[in-house]
């Protein structure tokens, strides 16, 4: 638990980093897309990997220290070349890094606690994780300049400290995987690479259609597939408006210490529902959590794209807009993530979570580089408004399929 505290400051204290550091470059918010689609683009396979990889190894620790102790000299080279292509290289070569500990860390999770007194050690697990936010969002907050390169020295130190604690604090828990369950990763790569892209794989293996036709007939795997169906839709939306919203924030006036003093916000709503599961003495129901996620959500979006008509109000109407959408981002991702893990407990869990991971990260590829797209295009306010919809598909496909019993 304490050592997730640094390790999610490093992701997002990167998440804000890199748009602003590439606003810093005199690049845009399709640049910024550009960088998203790549950090994503190559987390699929690097998640298919790690977690197949993990299955296969037997143990979480080595894998979480390897991507701690491999993400310092990636910062270190965001402060020694200030580039903008280099920005994408060293973007993506920490998404390889950072994958690594994905998987080992859901699985610890999962292994853990179970079904009924799940979602409250998930909701404790993400609130040291949002403690971790808010570290990297504080520091930022405090910013006197408009300069990210300073932002660099507290990511680092803070790497350091995740190294350490990761080290010292983090034990192994025995897991048993059956050899029925260990397939080969290319077999694992085929149905996700056809699942993201227009172009045909034509490499596909007679094990794989066996896959897919026994996927068909099996209800069970049906309603995992039809939930990671909602859960992509809802990060491709989540991924056209974030990747927009920070460009947007600047566009429009906003010091690099009102935008991460935005994204606090968000981080305070989410910490405000993880403490009131905690709290409650019934259980959550994550079937009606997810739903409401939806409603939370767009919400949130149209608020922020309201708010570009009250020039005066801005920075405060988009405080409310983003506490918004962090208060339903917490529902989703507990109700969503708690969901996964009951049904995937004892069946492949690192195939199903790498698999989880990377069409998280195929969706977020396309998000990124449509939300750059559009924005070039069309503007911030019809960028907002898509994902609205695609996050309202998203419940809709939840409520019709998933739910369906």
């Amino acid at each position: 638990m304490l050592s997730i505290i640094p390790i999610t400051a490093i992701s997002s204290g990167l998440g804000i980093f890199i748009p602003l550091y590439i606003l810093y470059l005199k690049g845009n918010v399709f640049d910024i897309g550009l960088a998203f689609a790549f950090y994503n683009l190559v987390s699929i396979p690097s998640a298919l990997f790690w977690g197949k990889i993990t299955d296969i190894y037997g143990k979480s620790k080595p894998f979480i220290l390897l991507s701690v102790f491999l993400t310092i000299p990636i910062l270190l080279l965001f402060g020694f070349s200030q580039q903008l292509n280099n920005t994408y290289i060293y973007y993506s070569l920490f998404a390889v890094i950072a994958t690594a500990a994905s998987p080992a860390l859901n699985i610890l999770v999962m292994g853990t606690k179970r079904n009924k007194t799940l979602p409250k050690y998930f909701s404790r697990y993400s609130l040291f994780g949002l403690i971790g936010s808010i570290v990297a969002y504080g520091f930022g907050a405090s910013l006197a300049i408009n300069n990210p390169s300073t932002y660099l020295y507290l990511l680092i130190y803070l790497n350091i400290a995740a190294a350490i604690l990761a080290l010292i604090l983090i034990k192994d828990q025995p897991r048993e995987i059956k050899n029925s369950q260990k397939i080969t990763l290319a077999n694992n790569l085929f149905p996700l690479l056809n699942s993201i892209t227009a172009l045909p794989i034509l490499m596909i293996s007679s094990d794989t259609v066996i896959r897919i036709r026994n996927t068909i007939k099996s209800i069970e795997k049906k309603r995992i597939y039809q939930l990671l169906g909602a859960i992509i839709l809802f990060n491709f939306g989540y991924y056209i408006f974030n990747t927009s919203y920070v460009p947007y924030l600047n566009g429009y006036g906003l010091s690099y210490a009102n935008i991460f003093a935005i994204n606090l916000a968000n981080v305070v709503a989410q910490i405000i529902i993880f403490i009131a599961i905690i709290k409650i003495k019934k259980s959550l129901k994550l079937e009606r959590g997810y739903m409401l996620s939806i409603t939370y959500r767009s919400t949130g979006y149209v608020i922020a794209a309201a708010a570009m008509f009250f020039p005066m109000l801005f920075f405060s109407v988009n405080i409310i807009a983003y506490a918004i959408a962090g208060f339903s981002y917490a529902l989703w991702n507990l109700s969503s993530s708690v969901l996964l893990y009951d049904m995937i407990r004892g069946k492949k869990e690192g195939y199903y979570v790498g698999l989880w991971t990377g069409l998280l990260g195929g969706s977020a590829v396309l998000g990124a580089m449509l939300s750059g797209v559009i924005t070039v295009v069309f503007g911030y306010q019809s960028t907002f408004l898509i994902a609205t919809a695609v996050t309202l598909g998203s419940g809709l496909i939840f409520h019709k399929k998933f739910d369906s019993k």
